[in-house]
């Protein structure tokens, strides 16, 4: 089995100074009326405007985890999004973490 490894994934451009991490299927659910996406989009400026530069969204019934939103490095850009990916006994390879470069400190 292989060890662990980091892999590229890609880029991720960002033009609305935000960026959010949120499972596909939740979308079509929650953004269903122009009403829901207006309310989400304020929902997520919000949480970015933070002292914490970002924050999660609970679902409508009050539960944890619809989505986390953050205001990457200086705002609007492409960042780098890499993987570590590791041996997971009775799984095979899977990803571990996902890195998102917005700032060389």
């Amino acid at each position: 089995m292989r060890e662990v490894r980091t892999v590229s994934l890609g880029t991720v451009a960002v033009d609305s100074g935000a960026l959010i991490l949120i499972d596909p299927v939740y979308i079509a659910s929650h953004w269903a009326t122009p009403a829901q996406r207006q309310q989400m989009l304020r929902a997520i400026f919000e949480a970015v405007d933070r002292p914490d530069h970002g924050g999660s969204l609970s679902f409508p019934h009050g539960g944890p985890g619809l989505l986390t939103a953050v205001a990457p490095g200086l705002g609007d850009g492409l960042y780098t999004v890499t993987a570590t990916l590791a041996p997971v006994s009775g799984w095979g390879e899977r990803v571990t973490q996902i890195t998102l470069r917005f700032l060389d400190a």
